[in-house]
């Protein structure tokens, strides 16, 4: 984040889920898992907030968004159209590769448009 030039007011808004992250951590002991719920919260507001306000994703955000997408729109309809034709609805599942598939082309796409635009960020959330 250091490397743009991002406004005083959302430097201000980035800020504050980390400040309540030490402010968290500072209370009190808590258990690992605690605290990985509180990281992974406020990594998921920072995100959520650069992509609404500045336009800016992760590696493989729209792959990772497209992917579900694919199957359940594309797969599902591909795969009922195959039951249906072949009069076997077995073959329903035939359809969710192909959605698969045409849901990581699209993912990969926009996520190839928004590297050549600048707006992606050189790192993706596990």
């Amino acid at each position: 984040m250091k490397s743009r030039n991002l406004p005083e007011s959302a430097l201000d808004s980035l800020n504050q889920p980390i400040k309540n992250l030490n402010d968290f951590l500072s209370q009190t002991s808590h258990d690992p898992s605690t605290i990985i719920k509180q990281i992974q919260g406020n990594q998921r507001k920072i995100l959520k907030f650069l992509e609404k306000n500045l336009g800016l994703t992760t590696k493989n955000h729209y792959q990772n968004m497209w992917m579900p997408l694919g199957m359940s729109a594309f797969g599902l309809p591909f795969g009922v159209v195959f039951g249906i034709a072949l009069d076997n609805m077995a073959f329903l599942g035939l359809g969710l590769p192909i959605g698969m598939a045409l849901g990581i082309a699209m993912g990969s796409g926009l996520d190839q448009k928004a590297a050549k635009e600048g707006k992606q960020l050189r790192f993706e959330p596990k």
